[in-house]
Formats: C-alpha cells, sequence, structure tokens
C-alpha cells in the first residue's frame, strides 16, 4: 500500500461489504483488510483494558464507564469485522477457485486455520 489512506479504504470498503459473498476481494485487499481490522480491534481491546485498569487503580467510577463503553464499541464493532472477514474470505476462496464452503475448515484447530490461509493465499484464476 502506497500511504495510510490506501489502508483506511481497504478498510472502509471491508466493512461496507459485509453481506457481499458474489463480488470479488483481490488478495492484497483480503490481506490489508485482515491486518488492518485486527489491528483496530487490538487497539480497542487495549484502550478498554488500560481504562478498566485506571478505574479499579483510581477507584473512580467514570473509568469504569469508558472502560464499559469502549468495550460495547469494541464488541460491536469486532462482530461487524468478522462478518465482514467471512465475506471477504469466501469471495477470496472463490477467487482462488475454492468452494466457499472450504471456509469451515477454519473449525479443524490449527491445521484448519493454516490450510485456510494456504488457500486464501493463492492467486485468482
Amino acid at each position: 500500500m502506497k500511504n495510510d489512506t490506501a489502508l483506511l479504504r481497504v478498510l472502509g470498503t471491508g466493512l461496507k461489504s459485509v453481506l457481499d459473498y458474489k463480488g470479488q476481494t483481490k488478495r492484497a485487499d483480503f490481506w490489508w483488510f485482515t491486518l488492518t481490522s485486527s489491528i483496530v480491534t487490538m487497539l480497542a481491546t487495549y484502550a478498554g483494558v488500560v481504562c478498566f485498569v485506571l478505574g479499579v487503580i483510581a477507584q473512580q467510577q467514570v473509568y469504569t464507564y469508558i472502560a464499559y463503553t469502549i468495550a460495547f464499541i469494541g464488541a460491536v464493532y469486532a462482530i461487524w469485522a468478522l462478518l465482514a472477514w467471512i465475506a471477504a474470505g469466501v469471495r477470496r476462496l472463490r477467487d482462488a477457485g475454492y468452494q466457499p464452503w472450504w471456509m469451515f475448515i477454519i473449525l479443524v484447530p490449527v491445521f484448519g486455520h493454516l490450510a485456510l490461509i494456504l488457500m486464501q493465499a493463492q492467486p485468482s484464476k
């Protein structure tokens, strides 16, 4: 990616196409969306934990309320991002020449994740 706006574009496009299972997802767009979405989720989690710990240490309710708010917003975002990632993964598998049902291989511990990564990393056909 050439600049930060490209990352935000990929993230925005991925989150907008949460229910699009018919389109296409380029390999680079899929992986950049996965990376940026994961980073945003981790930052939201970290911010919530920091606010909660500050609330416990300072014994002030305001930090706890902020932590709950961040946790709620983070949970809503995480669910939305997960649904968007599943849709992008289905499109990516189809572009790589695999059936979308291969997404269920992620339910197999360790080897399922590795197999899915390898399938999604294949070039488009």
